[in-house]
């Protein structure tokens, strides 16, 4: 731009008439013309009946301004994009790799494997509180929240079949946030079909893990209002 300007200075005195040179700014993204908010455009127009000898007279340097702010947001667009929940996308998954097992005995299969791939369970956490009620087999569920805020569970239960349901809730929801463990529906867990052709006792089976879920449920939310309650008397401590 400086070269232009001292051009400008030079084209005067040796420069005809009918040449119209225009410097014009414009808006320009560039890193490099950001911080002004303008580039640089040279403009030529040749006039011949004004002069039958096209030689340039002068140069003139138009300024174009426009608002900085504008500049800076106009071009840019803020979308918001909706992600499906940690859970939802564990449950769709371990749905597909159930609804693919067309033969009942292949899902009970699946579930046994499940059932080994089951964490230990701490049996300083086998105490009668953490006793999942309304169950045929012996059920235990031990909830708490991590650092980070999500939901942490351990589950044991002396059923094979049983530990597979839990290890398969466990695999959906644990480290998920509390909301995701609230919003769960037990007719969501009916898309894995593992109910089915389980016998006699398929009925039983499918109702203990909706009462575990329910446990876990309960467990949770009596865990963030445990949390909220300790947080509340920090802040009214901090704002008087």
């Amino acid at each position: 731009m400086m070269d232009l300007e001292r051009e400008a200075e030079i084209c005067p005195r040796r420069l005809g008439t009918g040449f119209e040179c225009t410097v014009q700014k414009q808006p320009n993204m560039d890193s490099a013309t950001l911080g002004t908010g303008y580039s640089s455009t040279l403009t030529a127009g040749f006039s011949k009946w004004r002069n039958p000898s096209p030689i340039p007279r002068s140069i003139q340097f138009v300024r174009h301004q426009q608002n900085k702010r504008n500049l800076l947001f106009k071009s840019l667009k803020c979308v918001l994009i909706s992600h499906p929940s940690l859970a939802a996308v564990r449950l769709r998954s371990l749905a597909s790799e159930f609804t693919g097992l067309t033969e009942p005995i292949d899902r009970v299969k699946r579930l046994l494997h499940y059932a080994e791939l089951l964490p230990p369970f701490d049996e300083s956490a086998r105490v009668p509180a953490n006793r999942v009620t309304g169950c045929t087999a012996e059920v235990w569920l031990d909830v708490r929240l991590d650092e980070f805020g999500g939901t942490r569970f351990a589950v044991d239960s002396d059923s094979e079949i049983t530990k597979g349901f839990c290890s398969c809730l466990i695999r959906v929801l644990d480290g998920a946030a509390p909301e995701e463990v609230l919003k769960m529906k037990a007719e969501d867990l009916m898309e894995m079909n593992v109910g089915v052709g389980l016998g006699v006792r398929a009925h039983s089976r499918v109702n203990a893990w909706h009462n575990i879920l329910t446990s876990m449920q309960k467990r949770t939310e009596a865990l963030v209002a445990e949390r909220e309650r300790r947080v509340e008397p920090q802040t009214q401590v901090v704002s008087g």
